[in-house]
């Protein structure tokens, strides 16, 4: 809002106009996200979900996502839906998001005494489902699909039209990197997807094949890919 820029830290999100610094907001932040509406989403460590609401200058605390209260990263998709990921209890999708009153989310449910209940993908080595629970980088390529990357488990490719999640666990980047957990994701023009894995390294995967590029052992020690 007003061409300032926003800060997020363990400390919190800081509004500066180059000069001066201001906290806005109190909690641990793990990812900012602009939507396609100009709404900033904020994901905290243990404090849920915030969106900036810029006409009444005010934060919207959404209602609590899991146990932990977990939102690893945000992300939307091509249908305006809200997606948050979490360290350690899966995915929530949200329909509506815009309301929280009204906010619907898959396998979303109101129990009696009006309090939410969330119930998240949880993780499974099955191709219909996430393959961790612990989710770190989100994207959507050419076509719409979403890709996630998880600490530990790979990445999953989940198709808008059916909603199915396949998985690839990376079990030559695991070979290789001594890991397969994604910690960021890009898609090129060629549909190809690149992944920064753990501390090790970075692979490509094109959809038949995982390419690894930098290993353990090369001349710099540090090969971090961090979104």
């Amino acid at each position: 809002p007003n061409q300032k820029l926003w800060i997020g830290t363990e400390k919190g999100i800081f509004e500066s106009d180059g000069n001066t610094y201001t906290k806005i907001l109190n909690h641990n932040i793990k990812d900012l996200y602009v939507d396609s509406k100009n709404n900033i989403w904020a994901a905290t460590w243990s404090n849920g979900v915030f969106r900036f609401d810029d006409k009444k200058k005010t934060w919207i605390h959404y209602p609590k996502l899991n146990q932990g209260n977990s939102a690893h990263i945000i992300y939307e998709d091509t249908k305006g839906r809200i997606w948050i990921g979490s360290f350690g209890y899966g995915i929530v999708l949200l329909d509506n998001a815009y309301d929280v009153n009204k906010v619907k989310g898959i396998s979303f449910t109101n129990t009696n005494d009006n309090e939410f209940v969330w119930n998240n993908i949880f993780p499974s080595y099955k191709n219909q489902s996430l393959s961790f629970n612990e989710v770190n980088s989100l994207i959507k390529d050419k076509q719409g699909n979403i890709w996630i990357g998880t600490l530990g488990g790979g990445i999953s490719y989940i198709k808008m039209r059916n909603s199915k999640f396949q998985s690839n666990l990376l079990m030559n980047a695991a070979y290789q990197l001594h890991s397969n957990s994604v910690r960021s994701i890009l898609t090129d023009n060629k549909e190809q997807v690149w992944l920064g894995i753990g501390s090790n390294g970075m692979a490509m995967y094109n959809g038949k094949e995982t390419k690894v590029f930098y290993t353990l052992g090369s001349k710099d020690s540090n090969n971090s890919f961090t979104r």
